[in-house]
């Protein structure tokens, strides 16, 4: 369940858990516009260097995404997103894993025209709590 941690507004953490993976007959995978058959092709994928199917860097992308939104950004007056840098996809997220989605505050920077820029540090863990992803990205939000 969602979480709030006590603590100052640049400290905030989130957090949720949510089954989530990749489902080799789901619409997403089917649609997921990355042909590549390590994430489409159970049988191809085996003989791939990863050894089964994975999900590709976008669809882990979306998983944080919706969690974050879920969890958060939903309550936030969110103008845009301003960039994602420092992305890495440590493991791989396998079908059945289940990823717990979590940011921290590091920055809240005002700017010239409406509202802020807030820069969250994030990153997904799957079950066995390794890290699938770590991103630092800014969001615009207005007061």
């Amino acid at each position: 369940m969602f979480s709030d941690r006590p603590g100052p507004m640049a400290r905030q953490e989130a957090a949720r858990d949510e089954p989530q993976g990749v489902d080799p007959q789901s619409p997403m995978r089917r649609s997921s516009g990355d042909p590549q058959d390590f994430h489409i092709d159970a049988e191809a994928a085996e003989a791939r260097h990863f050894g089964g199917i994975v999900a590709s860097g976008l669809h882990t992308i979306g998983v944080y995404q919706r969690l974050a939104a879920l969890c958060h950004l939903n309550r936030w007056k969110v103008i845009a997103g301003r960039g994602i840098r420092d992305l890495h996809f440590p493991r791989p997220v396998r079908p059945g894993d289940v990823l717990t989605g979590s940011f921290t505050i590091e920055a809240i920077r005002a700017t010239r025209t409406a509202g802020d820029v807030v820069t969250l540090v994030s990153r997904l863990v799957n079950q066995e709590g390794d890290p699938v992803l770590a991103m630092t990205s800014d969001v615009h939000v207005t007061h």
